[in-house]
């Protein structure tokens, strides 16, 4: 926003599908210090529809078996925005100023960091799967024959209805989460009605 540039506003017009948050995923872990936290205020809401779900990722790492944290403790994964950001992957009207959120494009689209895949919240000392399908590539180390069904079973079991929350919001609502420990999911099921959310990330850490 030209007045708050660290405030973004997520808007989607009426009729138009929604195109941001709309899969499940951690926010930023693309960046070498992922956000630590994303505040989210709503101001205009459609009557129905627009909830948020959030996932647990510690509830997700606790319900695995000893054997899989064993397997999984030590191995890192590859996380990019490029499948998310990149105008050869998902078009540049965004970066053109002609969709409903305006987009910079910068190389750092193509960069990747590698996190762990189990990460340790620096504060509590839990532990929470750090893998999300928007942005991570690939697990270090392994060929993606071997690391993409691993990959995937934790995608899904990260997600499992157990482990999750859904928000449902009102104008006036502010949530802030904790992206240290969390996936969320913005639902596009609104299409004909206008949402409009103010939206903060906070800075964070390297994930160890």
């Amino acid at each position: 926003m030209e007045d708050y540039p660290e405030m973004l506003a997520v808007r989607k017009p009426a009729g138009e599908r929604a195109c941001f948050g709309t899969s499940w995923h951690t926010d930023n872990t693309f960046f070498e210090r992922p956000s630590m936290a994303s505040i989210l205020y709503g101001v205009t809401i459609p009557p129905c529809g627009g909830d948020t779900l959030y996932a647990s990722t510690e509830k997700a790492y606790e319900a695995l078996s000893p054997r899989m944290r064993e397997i999984l403790d030590g191995l890192t994964a590859v996380h990019s925005a490029s499948q998310a950001y990149d105008p050869a992957v998902t078009g540049e009207a965004k970066y053109r100023g002609e969709a409903a959120i305006l987009y910079r494009y910068s190389d750092a689209v193509h960069e990747e960091h590698e996190h762990p895949v189990i990460r340790t919240h620096p504060e509590t000392g839990r532990r929470g799967i750090f893998v999300n399908p928007m942005f991570t590539l690939r697990i270090v180390g392994l060929t993606e024959a071997e690391g993409a069904p691993l990959l995937d079973f934790l995608y899904r079991h990260t997600v499992r209805p157990e482990f999750t929350c859904r928000i449902r919001w009102e104008p006036g609502t502010l949530l802030l989460w904790d992206n240290r420990c969390t996936q969320h999911y913005a639902i596009d099921d609104y299409a004909g009605h206008e949402r409009l959310m103010y939206r903060v990330s906070v800075s964070g850490d390297r994930p160890v």
